[in-house]
């Protein structure tokens, strides 16, 4: 049962590093969308996600990792979903902050 709790933070933790890297980049690319509607010759390289988005969803990001490699390495195998999915969803909000995805759909 105390291994568990691993599987499920890492779930938690990933989840809200994702939704807030997902949340602010669809923010920035609906900016974007706006000012480039408004003014069609705006270069759109002056705007991006502050840094405390990024570094907050990359310190999410790697206790989700953390979490999932602790769990992982539990002889419990119980909440292995939960594990999984924190762990993919840890490592998508780090690649997420890292690369800013609203550049390229514009």
């Amino acid at each position: 049962m105390k291994q568990q709790v691993f599987a499920v933070l890492s779930l938690v933790i990933g989840l809200l590093g994702f939704n807030l890297i997902a949340i602010a980049q669809t923010m920035a690319y609906m900016q974007i969308k706006q000012y480039l509607v408004e003014n069609p010759g705006l270069d759109f390289e002056m705007f991006a996600i502050g840094n405390k988005y990024k570094i907050c969803t990359l310190i999410m990001g790697i206790i989700a990792l953390v979490l999932f490699f602790i769990y992982q390495r539990s002889a419990d195998k119980h909440a292995r979903l939960f594990n999984g999915l924190g762990g993919i969803l840890g490592l998508v909000s780090i690649l997420l902050s890292i690369f800013p995805v609203y550049k390229w759909l514009v």
